[in-house]
């Protein structure tokens, strides 16, 4: 599997060296940042930092890692291999912890 990093850096996703291979991505993602809400039937929780991004057409089978500006912990997700031409669309989420 390929290996590719990206960078959340001033709101907007990067690619970064991993070893001696690097792939491009190139979509132009941006993560808005801003206040935003997040609803649970016992609470409701505002942050200055909760932001989404969407990452179009990444490859199959490639693990990439990413890390927030300004955080030296990296995190990683991979994706799944190829499907056949009959599969179904699928969607994947990222949720990270915020602070409850």
């Amino acid at each position: 599997a390929k290996r590719v990093a990206l960078e959340i850096h001033q709101a907007r996703w990067q690619i970064l060296a991993v070893g001696e291979r690097t792939a491009p991505y190139n979509d132009g993602s941006v993560a808005p940042l801003g206040f935003g809400a997040y609803f649970n039937p016992q609470v409701v929780y505002n942050s200055p930092v909760l932001h989404s991004v969407t990452l179009r057409n990444l490859a199959h089978a490639t693990t990439y890692f990413y890390r927030v500006s300004g955080s030296n912990t990296s995190h990683s997700f991979t994706t799944p291999p190829a499907s056949s031409a009959d599969a179904y669309p699928y969607s994947i989420g990222l949720t990270a912890d915020i602070g409850q």
